[in-house]
């Protein structure tokens, strides 16, 4: 039966990374692709997000399953997918969308578990607004993850009128794990409508409450004509889109004013449209009385308008918008005749391209390589792809390694001087991507090279055709995977990071070129990509230092340790200071005082450092800080339990212990040590009446001796005992045992069948045990422990 299968937190997407291998070990596309109904994927063998086919009611179908928390570069592919297919109604499978409250996921502070907070980029809010309201096909939305009691459902109404049915199920906080029920949906396509109902084959049982049985009609689906509007059976709500409001007698208000780029551009919204010819009267708007405005625009919305100043403004300063004469359309015309101000904040985004407009423009390409030219530039799915094996003799780390790149073309960008640039860089290939910054030529520029195939990261600089390496590190580019390389130049400083990560270990310094452009490079790499292209302007670099605890000092296990950061910039606010534990952040402070308390600081010498990054982007690191922790002391997290056994039959008792190694471990027997019981398992083979008695472990490390709680063995004499097992069914990873299982089996004479299973369907024999053998067993045919399933059974 064809299926789709939509990736959640749990299968690798817990983080802001995609880490999800193991998930498509298991589910790869290969399974897929055979079917009728598959469509595509949008990354090569990786089916975090697919599309399938299917017809049914007379309509033709397409489902798009999306990761958790797609990335933007997922819901640009989706987009293009969705619109690639308009005669398709279309399903979005996704683990998170719908939250229990019937809102989308994310609309609201006090919804928990949104994808944000595991680092994601967008929740159900976000998902709505930049793909689901977009397309007339839109029709069924599903949803699970939110815990609750798990039901949610919305209708919506896209921006072409048509409804679309998001609903949220998830059964998990139910008795055992949800107890079997599943969410199925019958559609009546003579009728207009579906019906919607909640079933366990498990208990054969079904939930007949509203918010699990439930029926929508008149659904524009199976209709040629949507309804003009939706009213909601669930939640008694009608949802209208009104144009203008032509018949309120207030004037027009600001919602929002925010200016970017260099020279700026003033955006300003107002709550209501406008008219046009007021809103493009560029005398109608001031700013501070003395920044002049020489141009006003309407966008297609009729709400915002794009005012265009003559002079520079000063970055990250505040300055107040003065707006007066303006208009609505209601038959009134009501003006703002007093005049209204509305103070903004400078942001100078000087370039940001995520390339779905789907063209050049902006990007001159120049090819330097003479083996596998010309290049092969192509922007697809809203990202920058270099496809030629472009490249020079010999393919080798070389230091002068003339490729492909493709430069922002606009003359007033040469100029740049200080500014952070971010890019988003995957490639398929092992060779050589990269970024190049204070372009102003083939002769003059600086050039990061990240090479797989020779393991090397380098900063070079061409001066008057002259390349020079500056930096160089062993290291290697992960294939195949997104990474966002951020390049921070601020006077004769060089600081560039890799997924967060310091590059070359600290800044770079030269002064060799001031000023300049930016520039994608790619050598002898047939897959290499670009993505989401941001250039903000730079300020100088924070200064950070960990203030305490003092370096070098010596702590208890145990014992809880304040950390706190002092954090400085010249010219511009902090934005957070993170402190890390290796490549593990800790924790992120946005408000100063830098200060937090870390409670279970592992034993052993641990390194702690700062960063602080303005609202620039621009980052400092602190000097690391070094201290020590103190052993751990042994500690019991599972004690030995007591033990009823017949005679002959053999026993074990187990304990668990946490604590800095080394341990040692000695059984007791009535408070006396057994010879040779010394592991964290005991066994006891062919039990006598002199075995009964209490059975203890006693724990050492260097410094500390534990004991644990005592556990009874109980001998009873054999009465012909009903067969029973002392693990009906039992898990190894559960088990947690520190050596090999062994597993003891109680039942009647006769043969006894021991078989495993790795799903709980098949069954596979393991061994047989008789009157003659030993009553216990231990899978010898699974030494790497991979989680399987035991159960005795009488042999047919």
């Amino acid at each position: 039966m064809p299926y789709a299968t939509a990736v959640g937190n749990h299968d690798g997407l817990g983080s802001r990374q995609s880490q999800t291998a193991l998930f498509n070990q298991f589910f790869p596309v290969t399974n897929y692709q055979h079917l009728p109904t598959f469509g595509g994927i949008f990354e090569s063998n990786r089916l975090d997000n697919s599309y399938h086919f299917f017809t049914a009611g007379g309509i033709d179908w397409l489902v798009l399953s999306l990761e958790f928390g797609p990335r933007d570069a997922v819901l640009d592919w989706a987009n293009t997918v969705v619109t690639n297919f308009p005669d398709r109604r279309i399903i979005i499978v996704t683990h998170s969308h719908i939250f229990h409250d019937d809102t989308l996921h994310g609309s609201s502070p006090a919804h928990d578990w949104t994808p944000a907070t595991y680092g994601r980029t967008n929740n159900g809010v976000e998902v709505w607004e930049k793909l689901i309201r977009r397309h007339a096909n839109m029709t069924f939305v599903f949803n699970g993850h939110i815990l609750g009691d798990g039901q949610g459902r919305l209708v919506g109404i896209g921006d072409h009128g048509n409804p679309v049915y998001q609903m949220l199920c998830n059964y998990q906080m139910k008795a055992n794990g949800g107890a079997g029920f599943l969410r199925y949906l019958t559609f009546f396509p003579e009728e207009d409508r579906f019906e919607a109902k909640s079933y366990s084959p498990f208990l054969n049982r079904s939930l007949i409450d509203p918010a699990n049985e439930f029926e929508y009609s008149n659904l524009g689906i199976f209709s040629n004509t949507p309804p003009p509007y939706l009213i909601d059976p669930g939640n008694d709500t009608a949802t209208i889109g009104i144009f203008s409001d032509e018949i309120d007698s207030a004037p027009p208000q600001i919602l929002s004013a925010a200016a970017f780029g260099n020279p700026a551009e003033i955006t300003v919204l107002f709550d209501e449209v406008v008219e046009q010819t007021a809103a493009e009267g560029w005398t109608n708007y001031s700013i501070n009385s003395t920044v002049p405005i020489i141009s006003a625009a309407l966008a297609s919305d009729y709400k915002t308008v794009v005012l265009t100043c003559q002079t520079s403004l000063v970055p990250m300063a505040t300055y107040t918008l003065t707006v007066t004469g303006i208009k609505d359309v209601s038959p009134f015309e009501n003006e703002i005749t007093t005049p209204v101000s509305h103070p903004f904040l400078y942001s100078p985004v000087l370039l940001d391209d995520d390339f779905t407009d789907f063209n050049f423009d902006g990007w001159t390409i120049v090819d330097e390589g003479t083996n596998g030219a010309p290049s092969i530039w192509s922007i697809v799915n809203g990202r920058m792809f270099q496809y030629a094996n472009i490249h020079t003799l010999p393919e080798s780390n070389s230091l002068t390694r003339p490729g492909t790149f493709a430069y922002w073309d606009k003359l007033r960008f040469f100029s740049w001087n200080n500014y952070v640039a971010s890019v988003t860089l995957k490639n398929t290939d092992d060779d050589g991507i990269g970024f190049m910054f204070r372009y102003q030529n083939q002769s003059n520029y600086y050039k990061l090279d990240l090479d797989a195939q020779h393991t090397f990261r380098r900063l070079t600089k061409m001066v008057e055709g002259v390349e020079t390496q500056l930096a160089f590190e062993n290291a290697a580019f992960p294939v195949n995977r997104d990474v966002q390389l951020r390049v921070n130049v601020y006077g004769h400083e060089i600081i560039a990071t890799l997924d967060g990560s310091l590059l070359f270990g600290g800044p770079i310094t030269d002064d060799a070129l001031t000023n300049g452009t930016i520039a994608l490079y790619a050598w002898g790499s047939s897959g290499a990509s670009f993505d989401n292209v941001l250039i903000t302007l730079s300020n100088s670099v924070p200064q950070v230092a960990i203030t305490a605890p003092s370096n070098n000092t010596t702590f208890t296990f145990g014992a809880p340790i304040t950390f706190t950061a002092e954090a400085t910039d010249s010219d511009s606010p902090i934005a957070y200071v993170e402190f890390f534990h290796g490549n593990v952040r800790l924790r992120t402070i946005t408000n100063a005082p830098y200060r937090f308390i870390w409670t279970n600081v592992p034993a052993g010498n641990q390194v702690v450092t700062a960063r602080a990054t303005d609202i620039f982007d621009a980052a400092g690191n602190s000097d690391p800080l070094h201290f020590q922790i103190g052993a751990a002391p042994p500690q019991f997290v599972r004690q030995p339990q007591d033990r009823i056994a017949h005679m002959s039959q053999s026993v074990f008792f187990n304990a668990k212990v946490t604590g800095t190694p080394p341990l040692s471990y000695q059984w007791l027997f009535n408070g006396i040590p057994i010879t040779n019981a010394t592991a964290p398992v005991l066994i006891l083979n062919n039990v006598e009446e002199n075995r009964a008695g209490i059975y203890a472990l006693r724990v050492q490390s260097p410094e500390v001796t534990v004991l644990s709680s005592p556990a009874s063995l109980e001998i009873v004499p054999e009465e012909n005992p009903p067969f029973t097992n002392s693990i009906p069914i039992l898990r190894v990873e559960d088990a947690d045992f520190s050596v090999q299982p062994v597993f003891s089996v109680v039942g009647p004479p006769g043969l006894l069948a021991v078989q495993f299973s790795k799903d709980l369907r098949g069954w596979t024999n393991l061994l047989t045990l008789t009157n003659t053998t030993s009553r216990q067993f231990f899978d010898d045919l699974n030494p790497a422990r991979e989680r399987r399933f035991y159960r005795v059974i009488s042999p047919p």
